[in-house]
């Protein structure tokens, strides 16, 4: 558990942050350069504004340790190297735009170089940091995805 004070008043207020449990399907937006720092994996290509660029990540697997993602772009270029992923039935608690930092209404494209398909694996800690540190947004849990994903990075064989 974290506690973080509001200094703009005479009072302290405590504000509980609570430990959040990854799971399948669970989309949630992160800075690329504090993720960086933390796991040594670039999400991003290197830009002049890398410390306030988000990334889009969806959860494709946790385990007690381990977390496997795949980062998603709604970069406009090079659309023809990315697998597009269509949320119309999926259900996602969505927040507003500004709060996400991505359109969920619109289509999400897998984050690719040159043309391959990447995925991750970092350890728990790395998401979990950032969600007590306020961080890391959560846009919304979609079980849903998960196979559309798994499928467009050829890992769904059946």
């Amino acid at each position: 558990m974290m506690f973080s004070f509001d200094i703009f008043g005479d009072r302290q207020k405590e504000e509980l942050v609570e430990y959040k449990s990854f799971k399948q399907g669970d989309f949630v937006v992160l800075r690329v350069k504090e993720f960086f720092e933390k796991t040594h994996i670039l999400l991003s290509w290197k830009s002049d504004h890398i410390e306030i660029k988000p990334r889009p990540i969806i959860v494709l697997k946790a385990q007690n340790d381990s977390i496997t993602i795949v980062a998603t772009s709604t970069y406009k270029h090079f659309r023809y190297k990315r697998p597009k992923i269509n949320l119309t039935n999926c259900f996602l608690q969505k927040k507003s735009k500004q709060e996400c930092f991505v359109d969920l209404e619109s289509e999400v494209f897998l984050f690719t170089k040159d043309g391959k398909r990447f995925k991750y694996y970092i350890k728990s800690q790395a998401l979990i940091d950032p969600y007590k540190e306020g961080k890391l947004v959560e846009c919304g849990s979609c079980s849903m995805l998960v196979p559309l994903i798994k499928k467009s990075i050829g890992e769904d064989k059946k």
